[in-house]
C-alpha cells in the first residue's frame, strides 16, 4: 500500500513535507535529540512547578489546525499520589481549563479551544507502567 501522493515522494526524500493532512516535527533539535518546541515544554512544566530538576520528556508535533497545538504529557512524581487530588489541582488552577470525564467524551480539542488563551489539559489517567505516573 502506498501512503504517499505521488507529487510527495520527491519531497520525502529531500525532507520537506506536505503540511495538509500530515503530522510533523519542529526540523531543529539539540544534543539530546529533543525538539525546541519539547525543551520549551520541558522547561515550562518545571517552570510552573517550581521544581527546575522535575524529571518529565515530552514528544511534540505538529497538526495543521488554525490555532492549537496539544501535547502527551507523562509525570512521575516521588510519592504516591492521588489522582482526585490532582484533578482538583488542575480545576482550580488559574489559567487552565481542565476537561476530564474518564470516559472521553470530554476532551480538549482545537474546537474547543478555539478563542481562549487558557491551557486546556485532559485525559488526566494513571500510567500503568510505572509507580506514581500520570498521563495527561
Amino acid at each position: 500500500m502506498n501512503i504517499f501522493h505521488q507529487e510527495q515522494k520527491g519531497e520525502i526524500a529531500e525532507k520537506e513535507h506536505k503540511i495538509f493532512n500530515n503530522i510533523m516535527f519542529h526540523s531543529e533539535s539539540n544534543e539530546a535529540g529533543n525538539t525546541i518546541e519539547e525543551e520549551k515544554m520541558i522547561n515550562e512544566t518545571r517552570k510552573i512547578l517550581n521544581e527546575p530538576n522535575f524529571s518529565i520528556t515530552a514528544t511534540c508535533v505538529r497538526l495543521p489546525v488554525e490555532n492549537s497545538h496539544c501535547e502527551s504529557v507523562n509525570i512521575e512524581f516521588e510519592n504516591e499520589i492521588d489522582l482526585s487530588d490532582i484533578k482538583t489541582l488542575l480545576s482550580s488552577s488559574e489559567g487552565l481549563c481542565f476537561l476530564d470525564d474518564n470516559k472521553n467524551v470530554i476532551y480538549p480539542s482545537p474546537l474547543v479551544s478555539n478563542n481562549s488563551d487558557k491551557i486546556f489539559v485532559g485525559r488526566l489517567r494513571r500510567d500503568t507502567t510505572q509507580r506514581n505516573t500520570i498521563n495527561i
